[in-house]
């Protein structure tokens, strides 16, 4: 339902200031806000799709984990390489993300690689927004000195500053994921990141009047995070923000 600022300002006035400094896009856990296919609760929970062939799966016991219970388990089979990969929407704001570039600079996420040709590689994120890039997305591949290891767990990071000027950070629908040699790979942990320190995203997001709901967090309820409007009208964030602020591109 869509909720003007006016209206739910008095409910932000009872809400405790505090601030969390990390955004999570998706780590693939039981009850992390997820949707159900199609919004529909007689059907699964959809963290990702695979395509060209690609078989997608959460984790099973004994598989590589990052952190918590589950990762995503991607299975390229030999043939179709580059052009097989996996659809992956975050946990919150499906389908319509803001990245929150007034606090975050980059997305990371963790990757354990095992695949047919043995050696550390590149990966390629594909990019989508709800403007110019809805339908062919935007393709960046990580930097030379960002590859994962083979059959370890690697942190690797995708600048926003790669993307086009004119991506639409505020509305992101989802991201593609890609390795070239056909194998296995796990992804885990997916963040909105930053080079500052936790407290450093803290104050920001405090600053930009930003309480991130936090669906691991019993003192922000699931059922509590609402969508936010600006003042012109246009869709935010899922998010409880303390005070109304406008919303403006800080990239440059």
């Amino acid at each position: 339902m869509r909720v003007l600022i006016s209206t739910i300002l008095f409910f932000f006035q009872i809400l405790s200031a505090s601030c969390f400094s990390e955004t999570i896009y998706q780590n693939f856990e039981n009850n992390n806000g997820t949707p159900h296919r199609d919004n529909r609760d007689s059907l699964p929970i959809e963290y990702g799709w695979g395509f060209n062939e690609a078989v997608v799966q959460r984790s099973a016991p004994g598989e590589p984990v990052h952190s918590g219970t589950y990762s995503w388990a991607v299975t390229v089979p030999q043939g179709p390489k580059v052009h097989a990969g996996t659809a992956i929407i975050s946990a919150t704001q499906s389908f319509n993300m803001n990245f929150i570039e007034y606090c975050y600079d980059r997305i990371s996420f963790w990757i354990w690689s095992d695949p047919s040709q043995v050696g550390d590689h590149t990966v390629m994120l594909k990019f989508f927004d709800q403007g110019q890039y809805q339908d062919t997305g935007v393709g960046i591949w990580t930097k030379e000195n960002q590859r994962a290891k083979y059959r370890e767990w690697t942190r690797l990071e995708i600048y926003f500053n790669d993307l086009p000027q004119d991506f639409d950070l505020k509305h992101v629908t989802k991201i593609e994921f890609f390795n070239y040699w056909d194998g296995t790979y796990y992804y885990d942990d997916i963040l909105l990141a930053s080079g500052n320190s936790r407290q450093q995203e803290k104050e920001c997001l405090c600053k930009q009047k930003f309480m991130i709901c936090s669906h691991n967090n019993d003192s922000v309820n699931q059922k509590n995070c609402v969508s936010i409007f600006d003042e012109k009208g246009e869709y935010a964030l899922d998010l409880i923000q303390l005070k109304a602020t406008a919303f403006t591109n800080h990239r440059e």
